[in-house]
């Protein structure tokens, strides 16, 4: 984009909240698969602490590894779905691996950017440069300074599910030159408010999932849904960016 286009954040963010239904309606419809492989690892897994069923650890482990697979051509799939308006269409091949490498290099970006800086804040303390408050302060500021960063290349991924080989870290950058913050703030208050559903569900988990074991999966079955549903709402926004940064005059086709 030459001239930059006023990114609509709000009516965004509204129109992916507005695929709520068609959302849990996915999940149940195209991913039952996997919540059943959800819940026969926590079946598994459960039954092994409170039943005794002996040293299965290879199963569950199996398990979360075929889990994140398939999740993740899950939500490759979904972005394509978003960005095509095509119907969904669950596909596991390269692109699942490519985003496995760039996931990795993404939060590797993340870790090693936070950790440099509270290193670095942590020493200051010590030597007696900062006060330990100031020095905690700081390690907030960079914390936030550093996922800024990491979500102007956000739109790598939606790229490799429509195989967009030119949008890559470089490309990604350059596009998001200008909205900065406004893309922070979408992605944190987004990722904030899909992830409240989840994180009652957590805390259902930890007050009454050790009950029993059918209270411990009934609950960890509504946790694993919701956090697909939330993982699919956030294809849902950037799905929209992606077009929004490489062609905004369609933007209102997706809003």
């Amino acid at each position: 984009m030459t001239d930059k286009a006023n990114l609509p954040a709000m009516a965004i963010i509204g129109a992916s909240f507005s695929q709520i239904p068609n959302v849990f309606k996915g999940v149940f419809l195209y991913f039952w698969p996997f919540l059943l492989m959800y819940f026969l690892k926590d079946y598994f897994l459960i039954s092994s602490q409170s039943v005794g069923l002996g040293n299965i650890e290879w199963i569950t482990t199996i398990a979360s590894i075929l889990i994140f697979l398939g999740i993740i051509a899950v939500q490759i799939c979904w972005y394509q779905k978003v960005i095509t308006k095509q119907d969904f269409k669950y596909s596991f091949d390269k692109r699942s691996f490519v985003t496995i490498g760039y996931s990795l290099l993404y939060g590797l970006f993340i870790g090693v950017s936070i950790l440099v800086f509270t290193m670095i804040f942590a020493f200051m303390s010590k030597e007696g440069i900062f006060s330990s408050g100031f020095a905690i302060t700081l390690t907030i500021l960079a914390i936030i300074f550093s996922l800024s960063l990491a979500f102007r290349f956000i739109l790598i991924f939606p790229a490799i599910a429509v195989n967009n080989d030119k949008t890559r870290l470089k490309r990604s950058w350059e596009l998001t030159s200008g909205y900065h913050m406004k893309l922070f703030f979408m992605m944190i208050g987004f990722t904030i408010l899909t992830s409240i559903p989840a994180g009652i569900a957590n805390s259902l988990l930890v007050t009454f999932g050790s009950d029993s074991v059918l209270s411990f999966l009934l609950i960890m079955f509504a946790l694993n849904t919701l956090s697909l549903v939330s993982m699919l709402l956030i294809a849902e926004m950037v799905g929209r960016l992606f077009v929004f940064f490489h062609v905004p005059d369609k933007i209102n086709e997706y809003l």
